[in-house]
């Protein structure tokens, strides 16, 4: 897993390096519209990271976020019960007070991922 980002600079480096290592035939982002709840630093790293990925030889599918539970535990839990390798890493709910767990990112990714395996004729459209 990588360490988190900073910067737009940081995160273009960091996916081109993923690209050059992986080679992936697509790269999945999120789609952030005005409505969004996500903050000035996450809309500038998304939209480096699909600058990054449509200037590779890969399928840049950005994706809305569709929140299908009630809490991401929820949906982490339901996406480790089909994606059996993953349950290890799902990690307890948490208390208001404390952050969230760096490793729900995963399954944030996961979730965009899943969404377009379900539904790809909306999603590659």
């Amino acid at each position: 897993m990588t360490k988190p980002t900073k910067s737009r600079s940081e995160a273009a480096g960091a996916l081109q390096k993923l690209i050059n290592t992986f080679r992936p035939d697509v790269v999945v982002t999120e789609d952030i519209d005005a409505s969004s709840k996500k903050g000035k630093r996450a809309r500038t790293i998304t939209k480096a990271l699909q600058h990054i990925a449509s200037h590779n030889y890969v399928l840049d599918v950005c994706v809305k976020r569709v929140q299908s539970f009630a809490n991401k535990y929820e949906e982490a839990t339901s996406l480790a019960e089909q994606y059996l390798v993953i349950k290890p890493l799902v990690p307890e709910k948490r208390r208001y007070y404390e952050s969230e767990p760096a490793r729900m990112v995963l399954f944030d990714a996961l979730a965009l991922a899943h969404n377009v395996l379900q539904r790809p004729s909306m999603t590659m459209a």
